[in-house]
């Protein structure tokens, strides 16, 4: 894995500055993991309650969700595979009705996950 080098704005540069430095850090921190777990349950219960497979969740706001029997409902193809072009159709859908979802190929995910339910 490498990692690539860059220069951030100063207006970033100075705000990750302020904060890095400020006494209000720790508990920003410990007020971002609470949400963020809060979320994560959420979300997970949301996942459990609808049957959509998902891969246990380790860092952050992401997470790795199987949609294959959804986009097989909502996009029907005549040889029963699922198709990039499915995915994208499906994730437009949800755009519509105002919920963004990242594509697993964006992910280089091609890989079915096995349920953590």
């Amino acid at each position: 894995m490498t990692a690539m080098m860059m220069r951030i704005g100063s207006p970033t540069d100075v705000l990750w500055s302020a904060l890095l430095n400020s006494d209000e850090l720790d508990y920003y921190v410990k007020e971002n993991q609470k949400r963020l777990a809060q979320g994560y349950q959420f979300l997970t219960k949301w996942l459990r309650g609808q049957g959509i497979p998902f891969g246990e969740g380790n860092s952050g706001h992401f997470l790795l969700a199987d949609f294959a029997e959804i986009v097989k409902r909502v996009v029907v193809n005549e040889d029963g595979e699922i198709t990039t072009d499915q995915e994208v159709e499906l994730l437009n859908r949800l755009v519509d009705g105002g919920v963004y979802l990242g594509p697993g190929t964006s992910r280089v995910c091609s890989l079915r996950l096995r349920s953590v339910q």
